[in-house]
């Protein structure tokens, strides 16, 4: 593999732990993963960081009136329905 397609490898690491990657991104990164001791190892490392991000906030309850007002958004922004 070259080095430029080993650095996009490489920085899909930290998309991969989140869950962000598509799933054919996600399969061609853990393809990469079972040859790549370099990326293996940084997933290793930022694993124990993601794990940690749970705990390093206390969770916050949203107000009450959170979820009218984004219903309120989405029904506006959404488009019209399709006349059948």
């Amino acid at each position: 593999m070259s080095e430029r397609g080993h650095e996009q490898h490489h920085q899909d690491v930290g998309a991969y732990l989140l869950g962000s990657l598509s799933e054919i991104e996600a399969t061609a990164f853990k393809r990469h993963l079972m040859r790549c001791e370099r990326c293996a190892n940084e997933l290793e490392r930022l694993t124990v960081a993601v794990d940690a991000l749970p705990r390093a906030v206390e969770p916050v309850e949203p107000p009450p009136s959170l979820k009218p007002a984004l219903m309120q958004i989405v029904r506006r922004e959404a488009p019209a329905p399709a006349a059948a």
